[in-house]
């Protein structure tokens, strides 16, 4: 019988940001046991532990879950802290504002599957989205203010040496090379095999309704993001020591007064 083990590997950030491509490849490797699904274990103060010890394997060096919305819950970082303190904790991040675009197809996809925390794109185009709606969905924009959740909820738990920042477009740009630096961090060897882009939801897409990119109410749901991120960005980057170059042109396109 496997003796009963807690994860000691932990992607708690951030949605939207290639976590679910991050596991796929991560359970590749023969050293690793990559949980599929998002139990959100330490989000539940009265959840089993044995129940959720059960999805862990004591014969592989690495056993990793993934629940993206750990990082922006400091309650879940307090108790993973509390209960696996040596835990390496994996955070992806990507421009934020990609990232808020993603977040609203991947509600639309809810709404168009049946869910109910979906949004009617009949009702909410993207700009309604981000600039009317009810105060209880705002909550999701602000999960990309990175640095801002890092700070109160990550850093204030774990050690530098325990936590790991993806770039997702980096990861995206050379995803042999990406993976090569966690395995690296992690002791592991790499893979000789090509990694692959795992998109969830991908074949959804078509069925999205198209952005118009071009009406005023666009460019004010834009500038709003914009206020909403810059100050984090820039401190994400001097955390970090990373000018995060494959943001430049999401910077440029984003930016108050950009055409």
């Amino acid at each position: 019988m496997s003796k009963p083990v807690f994860p000691n590997l932990i992607i708690a950030g951030f949605p939207k940001c290639g976590t679910h491509a991050l596991l796929h490849n991560l359970g590749h490797h023969p050293d690793i046991h990559a949980h599929p699904h998002e139990l959100g274990f330490f989000e539940k103060p009265d959840a089993s532990r044995s129940a959720y010890q059960s999805h862990f394997r004591s014969d592989c060096l690495w056993n990793v879950e993934k629940s993206p919305l750990y990082a922006v819950n400091r309650d879940a970082m307090r108790r993973m802290a509390s209960l696996v303190p040596a835990a390496r904790v994996i955070l992806c991040i990507r421009h934020p504002i990609q990232a808020v675009h993603s977040f609203y197809h991947f509600r639309v996809f809810e709404f168009l599957n049946g869910f109910r925390s979906g949004v009617d794109p009949a009702r909410y185009s993207f700009e309604a989205w981000v600039l009317e709606e009810p105060p209880v969905r705002h909550f999701s924009i602000q999960y990309f203010r990175y640095m801002d959740h890092m700070l109160e909820h990550v850093f204030s738990c774990f050690p530098p040496d325990q936590i790991h920042v993806v770039i997702q477009e980096r990861m995206m740009a050379d995803m042999a090379a990406g993976m090569g630096r966690v395995f690296q961090w992690l002791g592991l060897s790499s893979l000789p095999d090509a990694f692959e882009v795992k998109l969830k939801f991908h074949g959804e897409q078509y069925r999205y309704p198209h952005i118009d990119y071009h009406t005023p109410g666009y460019r004010a749901a834009v500038d709003k993001l914009w206020d909403l991120y810059e100050r984090p960005n820039q401190a994400l980057r001097s955390r970090l020591g990373d000018p995060l170059p494959e943001w430049d042109v999401f910077d440029r396109m984003y930016a108050r007064g950009a055409t």
